[in-house]
């Protein structure tokens, strides 16, 4: 779900951090994507690459992608 904390949803993918350059002018880091959107996207491409018979509903798809992308994050604690 979108409510998950940032540590339920892996931390930071392609975090940017903050820099301040000789001049002094200081650019803003970014946190990145959230690793379990990451890894949904990667699915969700992996499927549109090659869908099969597929699903019905891009909303069932979309759930489909985020409950791989939550089976990967518990696979990283083990």
């Amino acid at each position: 779900s979108m409510s998950k904390t940032q540590a339920e949803n892996g931390g930071s993918a392609f975090p940017t951090p903050a820099t301040t350059y000789p001049t002094g002018q200081v650019q803003i880091g970014e946190p990145g994507m959230t690793l379990r959107a990451y890894f949904a996207a990667k699915t969700i491409q992996g499927y549109l690459a090659s869908p099969g018979e597929g699903f019905p509903t891009i909303k069932e798809a979309a759930a489909f992608c985020y409950e791989w992308a939550d089976e990967m994050l518990e696979a990283r604690k083990a």
